[in-house]
C-alpha cells in the first residue's frame, strides 16, 4: 500500500515513467474503486503542500503539473480553510480540556472520551467532505477562459479558414492506453488556437452538439460545453478549438459526450511534447 501510495504521489506530480503512468492510466479507467485511492492520494498531496513538506523540486511539480484546473485550485482553497478551521477547533478543545483537568469535579476519562469524539467527529466530517463535498467542487461552473472559449467555439468552423495545418489534431477514437500510436505534436508548432477535428464512429449520434472534456490522467483539465459536428468526405466529425495554453506537455485524452446520451462517450488520446 505504501509502494502504491509514492507512486500515485509521482504520477499526480507527473514525476513517473511513462510506462508507469500508462498502468495507472489504464487502472483509473478499468477499475472504479480505485478512483477513491485516487481521490485520496491527492488529498494527501494537497495537505502535505501545505504542511510546507513538499520538496522544493516537489513544490514546483505540484504547481506545474498538479495544480493545473481550476477545480483542483478551488479544492486546495477549500482544504486549506477546512484545516485551519480543524486547527482553530482542535485549539479550542485543548484549552477547554486543560481547564476541565484543572477543575476537581471533572475525571480523568470524562476528558478522555470527550477528546475521542472530537477526533472521531473531525475523521467523520473529513469523510463526508471526499464523499460529498468534494465532488461537487470539482464540477464547478466554468472558468472565465473556458465561457470564452464556448462562445468562440459557436463559430461556423465549415470552411476552417485561417487555421494552420500544424496547429490542428485529427484524432480518431481509439483504446485510451495505446498511447504509443496516438497523435503526436511539438508544442513548438501549435498556435495559440489549437483546432480539433475529431471522426464520429459509424452510427453515432448526429446531433449538432456535443461537450469535450480535456483530461490528463484523471484530472479534468478544460472543458467545452457545446461543440458542432459537421459533415466531410468520409462521414461526419466534431471541431473545435482549445488554447495552447492548457496544453502543457504530456498525454491527453478527450472525452466526447453524445447530446443525447444514449452513446457511450468517445476516448480521443493525443500527445505534446
Amino acid at each position: 500500500m505504501e509502494e502504491q501510495g509514492d507512486n500515485l504521489r509521482l504520477y499526480l506530480l507527473g514525476a513517473l515513467t511513462e510506462r508507469n503512468a500508462q498502468v495507472i492510466d489504464v487502472r483509473i479507467i478499468e477499475d472504479e474503486s480505485f478512483a477513491a485511492d485516487l481521490l485520496l492520494a491527492e488529498s494527501d498531496l494537497m495537505e502535505a503542500y501545505l504542511a510546507g513538506e513538499l520538496s522544493a523540486a516537489d513544490e514546483n511539480l505540484f504547481h506545474s503539473n498538479f495544480l493545473i484546473s481550476p477545480g483542483r485550485k478551488e479544492l486546495l482553497r477549500e482544504t486549506s480553510l477546512f484545516e485551519n478551521y480543524a486547527s482553530r477547533r482542535n485549539l479550542e478543545t485543548i484549552h477547554a480540556d486543560v481547564t476541565k483537568i484543572e477543575s476537581p469535579e471533572t475525571g480523568f476519562f470524562e476528558n478522555y472520551f470527550n477528546s475521542l469524539i472530537f477526533g472521531g467527529a473531525l475523521i467523520t466530517a473529513v469523510i463526508l467532505i471526499g464523499l460529498f463535498i468534494w465532488p461537487g467542487i470539482l464540477n464547478t461552473k466554468p472558468s472565465p477562459l473556458e465561457r470564452e472559449y464556448a462562445e468562440l467555439n459557436r463559430q461556423d468552423f465549415t470552411e476552417m479558414i485561417g487555421l494552420k495545418d500544424s496547429a490542428t489534431f485529427n484524432l480518431v477514437s481509439v483504446n485510451t492506453r495505446d498511447f504509443g500510436s496516438a497523435v503526436t505534436k511539438s508544442s513548438s508548432v501549435l498556435a495559440d488556437l489549437v483546432f480539433f477535428r475529431l471522426a464520429l464512429l459509424p452510427g453515432e449520434s448526429e446531433g449538432s452538439n456535443f461537450s469535450v472534456d480535456l483530461l490528463r490522467g484523471s484530472s479534468l483539465v478544460f472543458s467545452v460545453a457545446s461543440v458542432r459536428s459537421y459533415q466531410n468526405e468520409a462521414g461526419r466529425e466534431v471541431r473545435f478549438v482549445l488554447p495552447k495554453s492548457v496544453l502543457t506537455k504530456g498525454q491527453y485524452r478527450i472525452r466526447l459526450s453524445s447530446p443525447d446520451a444514449r452513446s457511450p462517450a468517445s476516448n480521443y488520446a493525443f500527445v505534446v511534447e
